[in-house]
């Protein structure tokens, strides 16, 4: 693995540097793409072998923090934030979920699915920090009050984020319509959006605490 990986290396070194001295260059750029695809690719199974360990990190940490909750004795931030970066790596990770192998889709599924829960868990527990401001307030906890406030403006910035990117595919999508490409691509392409397992929905976290 490490030679292979060694050997695309140097052909991606060649695609950069000696473009327009290489008489077949076209070949060299064709294993330098395969190169960074390769890389991709084993990032990506190196971070799905470490998914379940992670999932795991921050189930725990929110079963301590529920555990505490009456003495208000936790830390959301780190909570949310490896719960974050779960919620980043399965966003990543649409794109080998458009494939023919049921086995690969079957896993990310069931992991996404478990991701969910996890992320429903956490939902709760954030609505039930925020029905005992009151209490958190006179036990001097207020600390906990700002860490609430800033996971729902991390979350906000990311729906943002999220509906430019749908509004933008959708664009994309419009702009294709006519064209014979559009007939060869996924069903979800097509549609302006994926509503795949893999796909991060809306939290309107800001408006689910203004009704608490």
């Amino acid at each position: 693995m490490e030679r292979v990986k060694q050997d695309m290396q140097k052909a991606d070194k060649l695609c950069f540097e000696a473009q327009s001295i290489i008489s077949n260059y076209g070949r060299i750029r064709k294993i330098s793409i395969a190169h960074r695809n390769f890389e991709q690719a084993d990032k990506f199974y190196q971070q799905v072998q470490e998914f379940q360990d992670k999932w795991a990190h921050v189930n725990q940490l929110l079963q301590e923090a529920d555990a505490r909750f009456t003495s208000f004795d936790f830390n959301l931030l780190p909570i949310h934030y490896y719960l974050h970066k779960l919620e980043e790596f399965r966003e990543n990770a649409v794109i080998f979920m458009q494939t023919d192998d049921f086995d690969v889709y079957s896993t990310l599924n069931m992991m996404f699915i478990e991701l969910d829960k996890l992320v429903n868990a956490l939902d709760r527990f954030l609505w039930k920090v925020a029905s005992h401001l009151y209490e958190i307030a006179i036990n001097g906890r207020n600390h906990l009050i700002v860490q609430l406030v800033k996971i729902v403006e991390i979350e906000e910035k990311t729906d943002e984020t999220l509906a430019k990117s749908k509004e933008r595919i959708k664009r994309i999508g419009k702009h294709n319509h006519h064209h014979k490409q559009q007939q060869q691509q996924p069903q979800q392409i097509q549609d302006g959006f994926s509503e795949t397992e893999g796909q991060r929905k809306p939290k309107h976290y800001r408006d689910k605490l203004m009704r608490e």
